[in-house]
């Protein structure tokens, strides 16, 4: 059974213009990111997705939530494959294979991007991945 966790996930601007990468790849990104948030948010709290394109075109995309956060000594092992904070999970401990952020970090690399976390424990996570300004496709 899945946990309930309130998510608002349309938080873009409506005249966001198309990135240019891998399609199945930016699916499993955003897949991860907010599964991850989802998956470290206890009951009741509060999962965030904003995307935003900087004044010199290049396309970020947040995923933030009031989850548990990453304790700073654990802030390495998140973006190691396979390495979990086991004790993290909230909802179904031994969920997951460890490879979340680490697949996420892994394809911003290949796409030219990158992931920045932010996180405190007992207050949540954000990761915030950014796409090279020429990933970012012209209006037609």
């Amino acid at each position: 059974m899945s946990k309930p966790s309130t998510a608002r996930l349309s938080k873009t601007p409506g005249d966001l213009p198309r990135l240019r990468g891998d399609g199945r790849r930016l699916r499993q990104i955003r897949l991860n990111l907010i599964s991850n948030a989802i998956i470290f948010t206890p009951e009741k709290g509060k999962v965030v997705v904003l995307a935003n394109v900087n004044n010199a075109g290049a396309i970020s995309i947040c995923a933030s939530d009031t989850g548990i956060g990453i304790e700073p000594a654990d802030m390495d092992n998140v973006l190691m494959p396979f390495r979990q904070v086991k004790e993290a999970y909230v909802s179904n401990p031994g969920e997951g294979s460890g490879l979340g952020l680490s697949l996420v970090n892994s394809l911003m690399i290949l796409h030219g991007g990158s992931l920045d976390i932010d996180s405190a424990p007992g207050e949540g996570t954000r990761v915030t991945i950014s796409f090279p300004p020429q990933r970012t496709m012209a209006k037609v």
